[in-house]
């Protein structure tokens, strides 16, 4: 028989006890990697597939109402076609000296046409500045009284070779009295011909008041560059909204709307330049601007320009355009995309309170305002390519017929303080996402974001429709929510 000897059992012990040893040290080591790094079990976060929060005020445009050459604002069919348009923006320049009369004369023009008012005050940095911003915005509150309008400070004074901190200190001397004057109005700056990181850094880490809202242009090429350049650039403007957004958030901790007051593909675009007599070319840029728009969630913004332009919405025989077309299609998608509300047992909410045919806000026509050579100067009445359009019916002498409006939905029920329902829900749910957009803010009225949903019209969510209407001129800010209201929402 076999038999071990003393020293291999020894032998043979002490070999088992390293093999136990090194395999306790493994998975010592092996458990206290799992603790350290756990084993990530959870599914890969999906992308957020919400819908961006869009704002109706991205569909505006420019026009020089106090350019003498605009005589055809007079005209009818210019004048259906404005409404068909249904701009919601409309931004008038308003240059250094301008009388009284003149300048109360464009802001009727535009309240006439039921649009929010953008004037922008320009030779900000000029002798005299002051007196004569004082006398527009005494023009601008004989029309519109106490209802809030938009005021920029200044047009492209970077390209003038002014720096940000000349119109830095321009903006701390002016603003103040202005607000004094106007103390409904929200200001606006710095509007640069461009996006410019350091001029905006500048601007919002030393303008004093801060603005109420942010402004630049934007281009994205120039006629030299090619089509394919021209709707690849649209996609920088993305990296703009996100790194403007990023120097609030650093400078103040908050974000403020963003108005993109001129844009359109090239500024110094002409008519018969490859690209604006390019129907192709035209829509598929006007639609990628348009979303980007969208996607960023801007609060406003105004093509350049609809009349009287290299770029116009409407072209000299009174036609829509093809960019002007795109607009409209694009504001009817807006108007139609929205959920309808659903019916509120609310006793508050009547059926006598639904409008039976409300107007969309329909906008006037904006023109090129004058900047440096930059800009597209007025050409003459060369048209341009208009999009083709269905054939008017048959009739005995077929002549051009003015594009129908569409059909607008009922208006939902008024609603006010004391109402309750799945209608207030819905109204609670819609200010919400629109706070949440930087659509509006919590100010002057505080309403406390975000609303409880939960169908009870209290003092906050009068509070909320307050504050909603004060940044939505000509809104009256009675915080009842009406027809007007409803329509400014989307519902209507």
């Amino acid at each position: 028989m076999f038999t071990v000897q003393p020293a291999n059992w020894k032998r043979l012990a002490i070999i088992a006890g390293a093999v136990i040893g090194i395999m306790l040290i493994i998975g010592l080591g092996i458990s206290t990697f799992l603790s350290l790094n756990p084993p990530n079990t959870q599914k890969p976060q999906q992308p957020s597939t919400a819908p961006p929060q869009i704002s109706s005020l991205i569909f505006g445009s420019n026009i020089d109402v106090l350019n003498d050459k605009n005589k055809s604002l007079q005209s009818g069919d210019l004048q259906a076609q404005l409404q068909n348009l249904h701009l919601q923006i409309i931004r008038v320049p308003i240059r250094p000296n301008t009388d009284q009369a003149s300048v109360k004369r464009a802001v009727q023009f535009v309240k006439d046409q039921q649009a929010v008012l953008l004037i922008d005050l320009q030779g900000v940095l000029w002798p005299g500045a002051q007196a004569s911003a004082t006398q527009a915005l005494k023009a601008v509150n004989q029309v519109f009284g106490q209802n809030p309008v938009y005021v920029e400070f200044g047009n492209e004074e970077d390209l003038q070779g002014t720096t940000a901190e000349q119109y830095v200190d321009a903006w701390n001397k002016l603003i103040p009295g202005l607000k004094q004057v106007a103390p409904q109005a929200r200001f606006v700056g710095p509007v640069t011909f461009r996006y410019d990181q350091g001029y905006l850094t500048y601007f919002l880490q030393n303008a004093r008041p801060l603005p109420d809202v942010v402004s630049w242009h934007e281009y994205a090429c120039t006629v030299e560059q090619t089509n394919e350049q021209c709707l690849a650039n649209v996609q920088n403007w993305n990296q703009h909204f996100t790194n403007a957004r990023q120097i609030m958030t650093n400078t103040f901790q908050k974000l403020l709307p963003i108005m993109v007051t001129e844009w359109n593909y090239a500024a110094d675009a002409r008519i018969d330049d490859g690209k604006n007599n390019n129907a192709d070319f035209m829509s598929n840029w006007t639609k990628q601007a348009l979303q980007v728009l969208e996607k960023q969630e801007v609060f406003a913004s105004m093509q350049f320009s609809a009349i009287d332009s290299a770029t116009p919405l409407i072209a000299s025989n009174n036609t829509l355009t093809t960019q002007g077309s795109v607009l409209q299609e694009a504001y009817q998608q807006f108007i139609t995309s929205q959920p309808p509300p659903t019916a509120s047992p609310s006793p508050t909410a009547t059926s006598s309170a639904i409008a039976s045919e409300p107007t969309p806000t329909p906008t006037m026509q904006p023109t090129p305002t004058p900047t440096p050579p930059k800009k597209n100067q007025p050409v003459p009445r060369a048209t341009p390519t208009p999009t083709p359009r269905p054939a008017p019916p048959p009739a005995p002498t077929p002549t051009p017929k003015p594009t129908p409006k569409p059909t607008p939905r009922p208006c939902p029920a008024t609603l006010s303080y004391g109402s309750t329902g799945s209608l207030v829900k819905t109204l609670q749910s819609k200010l919400n996402s629109l706070y949440k957009a930087n659509s509006f803010r919590n100010s002057p009225y505080n309403f406390s974001p975000p609303l409880d949903v939960d169908g009870e019209f209290g003092p906050l969510t009068q509070a909320a429709v307050k504050d909603y209407q004060y940044w939505h001129p000509p809104l009256e800010v009675d915080g009842i929510v009406g027809p007007k209201t409803w329509h400014s929402l989307g519902y209507c």
